[in-house]
């Protein structure tokens, strides 16, 4: 047996020792043979309460094997065996909770001490004669008591059973802990929930309240920022009326020394026509289409107008077919017509760019953009590469053999500012040829 207890044993034997200490040898191995003096002052190192019974039975069978003189080699083993078992146990029960299971294995324990014990005093009250008869049968006794004991120890399992034991108890208490945590974490769970619950109806309030008091203070509104610059009349000086047609007229004015033209909207349809006018202006920046560089005032109490920065000599011819209109044709006549127009022209485009022995177009060139004029002809604007490769390299006897059957169905427009536009006139009823 190993341990602090049992090193002040044998420390105490080599010191209060008067003679060589005895060894014994069983099955060819020499144990020492402790003096019961010392085991005596042993057990009482280590004191442990469950153990006080057995303690003092182990001091009963250590003051009988001592006064015994018969069967001594035998007598004093065992007493020493249960010494050791009883030092074993109060190292390790010191530190570990005494269960209902450890305790029941200290009072089987402590009836086989009983057992020793009684056995020790039986043979002390034998006859020297009786015991030379019966010695072997008394020592078969003692033997079947070694046993016992040692089948009490390895019932115990000292060190692995107390071991499990503390490991056991240590995973429950750390299970109840974990299961006491959870239940704490669970009510601060539904705490925080609360509170996200009060905050949101906190932050309801505040949004109600906030949408009373705005509606209760709020500013009068300001006026949208003009999308152009806003034009005086004032500052135009009228030169001539191009044209004048039912809802707008294109009039050619002078704006700071320079020529520009203006398009005055009537009619009871005046303003939403100069809005949806001037919102198109602005969305569709071409460099084939006129420029919108100002405009009325919307509370003009006159008429609404629109300023363009075009300019030529046949103003009257050119601007009428390219500057759009929106009281020509109903949406629901445009629409389909503007995509039979979209459709003809990207076949007819497609067409040229396939005959690469006459032109040197590609569909890279093929943008363009369809508007409608006021006399219901759709004016196809090409972007600046496509003109360009247009007024070089087609004629418009070719756009009128694709395009259509007559010279009346295609007319090509040269405007100084506006470049190369194509009008396409589909008041007949002859199909655009693909």
């Amino acid at each position: 047996m190993n341990g602090e207890p049992m090193s002040k044993i044998f420390t105490l034997v080599k010191k209060t020792a008067k003679k060589p200490i005895p060894f014994v040898k069983k099955k060819g191995v020499e144990t020492i043979t402790v003096p019961l003096e010392c085991l005596k002052a042993a057990s009482g190192l280590i004191p442990v309460p469950a153990l006080g019974p057995a303690t003092d039975i182990v001091l009963s069978i250590l003051k009988k094997v001592d006064q015994s003189q018969q069967n001594t080699v035998t007598a004093r083993e065992i007493a020493n065996l249960c010494l050791k078992a009883h030092v074993t146990l109060s190292e390790h029960l010191q530190s570990v909770e005494i269960t209902p299971t450890l305790l029941e294995s200290i009072q089987q324990f402590e009836a086989d001490l009983h057992d020793v014990e009684n056995t020790v005093e039986y043979y002390e009250q034998k006859m020297s004669i009786d015991q030379i008869f019966y010695s072997k049968s008394y020592s078969d006794e003692l033997q079947r008591l070694e046993k016992r004991v040692n089948s009490t120890l390895s019932l115990f399992q000292i060190k692995k059973l107390l071991s499990l034991e503390e490991t056991c108890a240590k995973i429950y208490a750390s299970m109840q802990r974990n299961e006491q945590n959870t239940v704490a974490i669970y009510a601060y769970l539904q705490r925080i929930e609360q509170n996200t619950a009060a905050i949101y109806t906190y932050l309801q309030r505040i949004e109600h309240n906030t949408v009373v008091l705005m509606n209760r203070s709020e500013p009068a509104s300001k006026p949208e920022e003009p999308l152009v610059d806003i034009v005086r009349r004032s500052d135009l000086t009228l030169c001539e009326e191009i044209i004048r047609h039912p809802g707008y007229s294109l009039q050619r004015a002078e704006m700071h020394g320079k020529i520009v033209t203006i398009r005055v909207f009537t009619g009871c349809k005046a303003k939403s026509t100069w809005e949806a006018s001037n919102m198109f202006d602005l969305k569709v920046m071409h460099p084939n289409l006129p420029h919108l560089i100002g405009a009325s005032s919307s509370d003009e109490r006159v008429a609404l107008f629109s300023v363009y920065d075009l300019e030529c000599t046949d103003i009257k011819h050119d601007i009428f077919n390219v500057i759009p209109s929106w009281s020509v044709m109903d949406f629901d006549i445009l629409g389909p017509l503007l995509d039979k127009v979209d459709h003809d022209v990207t076949s007819a485009w497609n067409h040229l760019c396939e005959q690469t022995c006459w032109f040197a177009l590609s569909n890279e060139h093929a943008d363009y953009y369809i508007f409608c004029d006021a006399h219901g002809r759709f004016v196809l604007s090409f972007s600046p590469a496509a003109a360009s490769s247009l007024t070089a390299l087609v004629s418009p006897a070719i756009f009128d053999f694709v395009m259509g059957d007559t010279r009346h169905n295609v007319e090509v427009v040269r405007v100084n500012h506006i470049g190369f536009c194509l009008c396409l006139n589909l008041s007949t009823d002859q199909p655009l040829r693909q």
